[in-house]
């Protein structure tokens, strides 16, 4: 039969065209699930690589947290230090003029001290001229207790006795006169003096 063998025939070569297909799907399928391998294999390694570059992002996000905080750290110790440097600056012009504050007050007092020490000196000197004139203030009033003594005792003598030792008490009176007024002027400058000193010593720290 004719039609059966051409049935057979076209049989045969689909099924050879259906299994020449089927290889080649085979085949490609083949490929697929290499080429399948290979992305998954190289979407593993960009996977890992990304993984690797979001820690070393993470790290270096940390080191520019870290470097900020560091750079406004720095620039919060700079103020202070240029405070710091002000403000020695400042006490360093104030000790400078203290010092030259007090160079001119030792001035002052040396000067002070050269002027108490001269009129401690002067009154010394007057000390010694006082107790002078008060030893001859007591040797005349000795001297002239005696020639007093002595007129009473001799009131019966000749009126030329009494001149003379009339004229020798009025001589002793007269220095003692002078004998007292110069105690009185050496008292003066004394107690003057005395003043001063006192003013001196008791002046405030301030006028010093």
């Amino acid at each position: 039969m004719p039609e059966y063998d051409e049935f057979i025939e076209d049989s045969k070569q689909l099924e050879a065209e259906m299994e020449a297909t089927i290889v080649q799907k085979d085949n490609t399928i083949k490929d697929l699930r290499m080429q399948i391998l290979y992305l998954e294999r190289d979407n593993e390694s960009l996977r890992i690589k990304v993984d690797s570059n979001m820690k070393e992002n993470q790290k270096l996000e940390k080191q520019v947290e870290s470097s900020v905080e560091e750079k406004e750290h720095l620039k919060s110790y700079c103020r202070q230090l240029e405070q710091k440097n002000d403000d020695l600056e400042r006490a360093q012009r104030i000790l400078g003029e203290s010092i030259a504050d007090i160079r001119q007050l030792l001035d002052v007092a040396y000067e002070k001290n050269a002027l108490l020490e001269n009129e401690v000196d002067e009154k010394e000197v007057l000390q010694q001229q006082i107790q002078r004139v008060m030893d001859e203030n007591r040797d005349l009033k000795q001297e002239l207790n005696v020639q007093t003594i002595m007129r009473n005792s001799k009131s019966s003598t000749c009126v030329t006795t009494n001149g003379d030792n009339a004229v020798s008490g009025n001589n002793i009176l007269t220095h003692a006169t002078s004998a007292i007024n110069d105690c009185n002027s050496l008292r003066s400058k004394i107690l003057f003096l005395l003043k001063r000193t006192k003013r001196a010593i008791h002046m405030p720290k301030s006028c010093v």
